[in-house]
């Protein structure tokens, strides 16, 4: 993950820094979209992290720039899609707004982790113990759309064992979390494995 650039933003009387990281162009009021969202989130456990939706230049979602949605709390992500928002346990960093507290508690991003491993990492441990959320209405465009499944880590399996084994490794997931965390590594890997081996028997039946 490249280093991400950080604006300080002051609402809702709390400091907060704006990431992006250059995947994706926030649309010129993506930032007031999640400054704004601030205001219909008072019924709601309140944010450490807001991510902007990611999109292609068709508009439509990016599923390897998607976060990772929070699935412990039914009870949340229904009181939050009734304020536009929903729950999210990690995110990439296209375009996202956190408490300026929990980026300095988080430290730096983890190194040796391929970049998509590594923002989902970042914020999952920002996010262990707290709360995000995804505020649509926000939209960033990703800058090259990556064809991969929804929360890829990378689209080559031998990659995605490595950053999932490392994200296992980590201290960002509770034990609780990697027990479906593990599952899922495994899944996509299996599927990226099988895609691989039909791209390749696609070539050889041309060749």
């Amino acid at each position: 993950m490249g280093e991400p650039w950080v604006e300080r933003v002051s609402a809702a009387g709390i400091q907060w820094r704006w990431l992006r990281d250059g995947t994706a162009e926030p649309a010129p009021d993506a930032l007031e979209r999640l400054t704004g969202a601030l205001a219909e989130l008072r019924s709601l456990p309140s944010p450490a992290l807001l991510a902007s939706k990611v999109v292609d230049c068709d508009g439509a979602v990016v599923p390897a720039l998607a976060p990772w949605y929070r699935r412990d709390d039914p009870a949340l992500a229904m009181d939050a899609a009734g304020c536009g928002v929903l729950p999210i346990r990690a995110a990439g960093t296209g375009s996202v707004l956190v408490r300026d507290d929990v980026l300095d508690a988080a430290g730096a991003p983890r190194r040796g982790l391929p970049p998509g491993a590594a923002a989902l990492e970042w914020t999952a441990r920002m996010l262990r113990g707290r709360v995000g959320y995804l505020v649509p209405a926000s939209v960033a465009v990703a800058a090259d759309a990556p064809r991969a499944p929804v929360g890829a880590l990378d689209a080559r399996p031998l990659h995605d064992l490595r950053a999932g084994a490392a994200l296992l490794a980590g201290r960002a997931f509770s034990p609780r979390e990697k027990l479906w965390l593990g599952l899922e590594v495994s899944l996509r890997a299996a599927g990226a494995g099988r895609r691989a081996r039909l791209a390749r028997a696609s070539r050889g039946s041309r060749g």
